[in-house]
């Protein structure tokens, strides 16, 4: 493992060329000047940061069956280049599209029935040829003026998640990151039906109630029971995650832990902030694409609060070569003995079945014994890791 995880590359600080006559050149030309954005981070020895194998957080020795066999959250870091106006217009000409061609099949009929003629269809039909060769046109210049890679916004033919694709428009950070997923909570599902997709319109509403008030003048009681509407959500699932990350000194890690350890912690606080472009644009923190295999499949995640406490003693300490931009610049840090670190992770989009199935469509890690020595690792709380710990760094 590479204890350096990343390095700082400083992007021109200049204004993106707009000369071409595109819509979206000249948005990117506009808006997005970095007049005084930050240096950005890049891997550094390699894209995967294997916390379950590599790190120190926990008393189970590396290469173990006890540490092989830890449920893993894969996190795959995203940057949002795309406008939401942009994705969203994309949404909505695939609703405009779908709705359509449903309404042209019925209008065909419509039509053969009465023989009223065929303009009503046809006007339909070309409504949704005119709105997605438009659409398809603005969103393709806007993902290239933007730098989206559609590679990344696309599942792999997937057909279960198509409804899924290119819902944002993203390009990789090349940061991928094993996390021990050692949570109680499984699932929860809440569901919630109503009556507002389904109301009558106002008219018939009307002539109901009527019939109702009428009729209640010869019964105690009058009820009328309507068909409910399903209420799709527009709030994702959350799942929190927790792990301990330990300072101390260990004969079986390569160079100082403490030094690896907050490099990953600034790593994912660092990415978890905006970047100040100017004094109007930004750049948003990173998404992610998330899974516990045989739990959860989130393909657009956040995380929405990620709290770093400090354990035990705590010493000042160099850490060397930290600012690539800066002649490799050395920094001076509080190290205590052990990080305790609680992330919450947000879906951004509602679960479905869709998802669920996308998390078992694999194969799932095998579950096999602990070792009996409970010295070696606490089978009832696996996440105790920091009592005794031996000393400081």
């Amino acid at each position: 493992m590479n204890t350096k995880l990343f390095k700082f590359v400083r992007e021109p600080q200049v204004g993106i060329d707009c000369s071409a006559t595109a819509t979206p050149d000249k948005i990117v030309g506009a808006a997005q000047v970095p007049e005084s954005k930050s240096d950005k981070l890049v891997p550094e020895g390699g894209s995967v940061i294997d916390v379950v194998k590599d790190f120190k957080w926990t008393k189970t020795k590396r290469g173990s069956v006890g540490r092989e066999n830890t449920p893993t959250l894969d996190l795959q870091e995203f940057y949002v280049t795309v406008p939401a106006f942009f994705s969203n217009l994309n949404v909505a000409k695939q609703v405009v599209t779908t709705a359509t061609a449903a309404l042209g099949s019925v209008m065909d009929s419509v039509v053969n029935i009465s023989g009223a003629g065929d303009s009503v269809a046809n006007v339909v039909h070309k409504a949704a040829g005119a709105v997605g060769e438009g659409v398809d046109r603005i969103v393709s210049e806007a993902r290239k003026a933007f730098g989206a890679q559609e590679s990344a916004t696309s599942f792999n033919g997937l057909k279960y998640l198509k409804a899924y694709e290119h819902l944002y428009g993203v390009k990789r950070s090349n940061f991928i990151y094993k996390l021990p997923y050692l949570e109680d909570k499984y699932k929860t599902v809440n569901n919630s039906w109503g009556e507002g997709e389904g109301k009558l319109n106002q008219s018939t509403q009307n002539t109901v109630n009527a019939i109702s008030q009428a009729f209640s003048f010869a019964v105690p009681g009058v009820g009328i029971d309507y068909a409910k509407s399903f209420k799709y959500s527009d709030s994702g699932p959350r799942h929190t995650i927790s792990f301990f990350l330990d300072n101390t000194k260990d004969s079986d890690y390569t160079g100082p832990n403490y030094e690896t350890n907050f490099r990953l912690i600034y790593l994912l606080l660092y990415q978890n902030m905006p970047n100040k472009l100017n004094r109007l644009a930004l750049v948003p923190p990173v998404i992610y694409r998330a899974k516990v295999p045989g739990m959860f499949s989130y393909r657009y995640c956040f995380l929405q609060s990620i709290n770093v406490n400090m354990i035990g003693i705590r010493r000042t300490k160099t850490i060397p070569n930290f600012i690539t931009t800066e002649n490799n610049k050395s920094i001076e840090v509080v190290i205590p003995e052990g990080y305790e670190i609680n992330m919450t992770l947000v879906s951004l989009v509602p679960e479905t079945q869709n998802l669920y199935f996308d998390a078992v469509n694999n194969p799932v890690f095998s579950t096999e014994e602990a070792p009996s020595d409970t010295s070696t690792i606490n089978l009832r709380n696996p996440r105790t890791v920091i009592p005794g710990l031996p000393p400081s760094p």
